[in-house]
C-alpha cells in the first residue's frame, strides 16, 4: 500500500514539474498553480521528518533558501511594508522550488529528459503560434515586434528560446531514436525565430553563451585537432564580427553632404519646400528636415490612409513624423511625389509606427544595429529618453547607481525600491514621464541598491555555495543556465517578476539539487 502511494505521489510530482515547464512560455496563472499543487503534493505525500532531515543534511538547500530569509530580514530596513510583502510573494519560487525539489527523490536521467522535452515542445509551440500572430492569422493586433510574444515578455521568451537551443545541442548525442535528426532542426528554427522576434537581447545572449561554451570545450577537450579547429572557429568568428561592426559603423555614419544654398525652393506642384539646417536628424544617411512640404504631405497622405496626418500611428507616435522618417529612409522627398511613390506595404508599415523601411527585414542584423545607434543618437541630441528603450535603460541605470551610492552598506530595504526611484525622479526633475519612471532594469544593481554591499554579498554567497557544495561546477548545462540568466540580469530586473523568478529558480534548482547521473 505504501509503495503504491509512493508511486502515485511520484507520478504527480513529475507531472506537476512537466506542467510547470509547459506553462512557462504560456501562462503565469498555470505557472503559479503548478507550484501551489507541488506544495500540496509535498505535504500530502507525508514523510515530513525525513524531508526535514534532508534539509538539515543538505546545507546547500538551506543556503539557497536563505536568499528569501535575507529578503525578509531587510523588511526591517523598509518603510513600505506592503510593497515588501508583495515583493516576497512574487519571489516565493526562490523558497518553494528548492525545498520541494531538493528534498524529493532525485530525478533519473530519463525523468530529466522528459521534463526538458516538454519544455522544448512548449517553447516550440509558443514560437509557432507567435509566427501565426505575426502573419495575421489570429485576432491579435500587432503594433511592433514585441507584440508577437503574446503570453509573456518578449525578452523572457527569448531567454527560453536560447536555453532550448542549448538543451537540444547538449543532449542530442544521447537521443537514441532514428528520427533524432528532426529534433536537430529545432536549432536553426529557434535561431531564425530570435530574428523574427527582433530580440537583440536574445541574439546577444545566444552568441555570447555559444562563444563561452566553445572556449570551455577547448579547455576540456584533449584532442589537439579539435582544439585547433575550435580555436580557429572562435578567432574567425571574432574577426568576422569586428569587420561587420566596422562596416556597420561606416554605413551608419555615411551622411549626405548637403549644400543648403543649392536645394530646390519649390516642389513639382509649385509649393514651397522647407529646409531646416539646424535639425540634423537622419535616416539611412539622409536628412529628415530637407525637401519638406507639409502642405502636400498632409493632403496626399490623408487621401491614401485612414489614419490622418495630424493623428497618432498605432505605436502612439505622431504619424506625420513617422511618415517623414520613412520617406527619408527611402531617399524620397517629403512632398506629394514622395508619398505617391509609397507602396501599399509601405503605407501599412507607417501606420503601424515603423519609421524606416529597413526595419521590415526581420533577419537583418544591421536593422537591429541601426535602431540601437539611432536611439543613442537621438538621446544624445535631445536628452529625451521617453519611448526609447535603450535611452530609458541608461536613465534607469543612472538613477539606480545614485540610489545605491546613497545607501551603500544596507541598501534601501526590500519594500522601498520603487519609492526611492519615484523620489529620485521627482528630486532630479527627470524628463521621463510617469509611465516610464521604472526601476533599474539591471538585476545586479537592483540587488545592490535594495540590500547594500552587505546584503548583496550574503545573497551572492547563497547562490555560489550550493554550486560548490553539490560539486556541480563541471556540469555544462548548469553553466549554460547560469550564463543565460546572469547575462539577462544586465538588461532586466529578471527575478523581480514571478515568471522571471520561476524560470531562473526552476532551472538552477533542477541542475543543482534534482539531477543525478545514472
Amino acid at each position: 500500500m505504501q509503495s503504491k502511494r509512493k508511486i502515485i505521489h511520484r507520478k504527480i510530482y513529475i507531472g506537476l514539474l512537466i506542467l510547470l515547464v509547459i506553462a512557462m512560455p504560456f501562462s503565469e496563472f498555470l505557472m503559479s498553480s503548478a507550484q501551489i499543487f507541488l506544495a500540496a503534493n509535498f505535504f500530502a505525500e507525508g514523510k515530513l521528518l525525513k524531508k526535514l532531515r534532508i534539509l538539515k543534511e543538505r546545507k546547500s538547500i538551506l543556503a539557497f533558501v536563505s536568499i528569501m530569509i535575507i529578503h525578509a530580514i531587510w523588511i526591517f530596513n523598509s518603510a513600505n511594508i506592503d510593497y515588501a510583502i508583495h515583493d516576497i510573494r512574487i519571489k516565493l519560487p526562490l523558497i518553494v522550488l528548492p525545498i520541494i525539489i531538493g528534498t524529493s527523490e532525485l530525478l533519473s536521467k530519463k525523468e530529466l529528459k522528459l521534463i526538458l522535452l516538454f519544455f522544448i515542445s512548449s517553447v516550440f509551440t509558443a514560437s509557432i503560434y507567435s509566427v501565426f500572430v505575426y502573419l495575421g492569422f489570429t485576432h491579435h493586433q500587432i503594433v511592433d515586434y514585441r507584440g508577437i510574444s503574446v503570453f509573456i515578455s518578449h525578452i523572457r521568451f527569448s531567454l527560453m528560446v536560447s536555453l532550448s537551443i542549448f538543451i537540444v545541442a547538449y543532449y542530442y548525442n544521447e537521443i537514441k531514436s532514428k528520427y533524432k535528426y528532426l529534433i536537430l532542426l529545432l536549432i536553426p528554427w529557434f535561431i531564425i525565430y530570435l530574428f523574427i522576434l527582433h530580440s537583440l537581447t536574445g541574439l546577444l545572449i545566444f552568441a555570447i553563451t555559444s562563444m563561452l561554451m566553445l572556449i570551455r570545450y577547448v579547455f576540456l577537450n584533449t584532442n589537439k585537432f579539435v582544439k585547433i579547429s575550435t580555436v580557429s572557429v572562435i578567432i574567425l568568428s571574432i574577426i568576422i564580427s569586428l569587420l561587420w561592426l566596422n562596416n556597420s559603423f561606416k554605413k551608419y555614419n555615411n551622411i549626405d553632404k548637403v549644400d543648403y544654398t543649392k536645394l530646390d525652393i519649390y516642389t513639382a506642384n509649385g509649393n514651397e519646400y522647407n529646409h531646416d539646417p539646424a535639425l540634423k536628424q537622419t535616416e539611412n544617411g539622409h536628412y529628415v528636415y530637407v525637401n519638406r512640404c507639409e502642405k502636400e504631405l498632409r493632403k496626399e497622405w490623408n487621401s491614401i490612409s485612414k489614419i490622418k496626418y495630424d493623428s497618432l500611428d498605432l505605436h502612439g507616435n505622431s504619424i506625420k513624423y513617422t511618415l517623414m522618417r520613412y520617406l527619408t529612409s527611402l531617399d524620397l522627398r517629403k512632398d506629394s511625389t514622395g508619398v505617391h511613390l509609397l507602396s501599399e506595404t509601405d503605407v501599412k508599415q507607417i501606420e503601424k509606427g515603423i519609421p524606416n523601411y529597413i526595419y521590415q527585414n526581420k533577419f537583418s542584423l544591421y536593422a537591429l544595429f541601426y535602431k540601437t545607434m539611432w536611439e543613442l543618437d537621438k538621446y544624445k541630441n535631445t536628452k529625451n529618453s521617453n519611448k526609447n528603450s535603450l535611452a530609458q535603460r541608461i536613465e534607469y541605470f543612472n538613477a539606480g547607481k545614485n540610489i545605491f551610492t546613497s545607501n551603500i552598506w544596507f541598501g534601501v530595504g526590500t519594500g522601498d525600491v520603487q519609492d526611492e526611484f519615484n523620489n529620485y525622479y521627482e528630486k532630479t526633475n527627470s524628463v521621463l514621464t510617469e509611465k516610464y519612471r521604472l526601476r533599474a532594469h539591471n538585476q545586479f544593481l537592483t540587488l545592490l541598491l535594495t540590500f547594500g554591499i552587505i546584503g548583496f554579498t550574503l545573497i551572492s554567497l547563497a547562490f555560489i555555495f550550493p554550486i560548490i557544495y553539490e560539486k556541480k561546477l563541471e556540469l555544462g548545462m548548469l553553466i549554460i543556465v547560469l550564463v543565460i540568466n546572469f547575462l539577462s540580469w544586465l538588461n532586466e530586473d529578471s527575478i523581480e517578476t514571478q515568471p522571471g523568478a520561476t524560470f531562473f529558480t526552476f532551472f538552477v534548482v533542477l541542475y543543482i539539487f534534482a539531477y543525478k547521473k545514472d
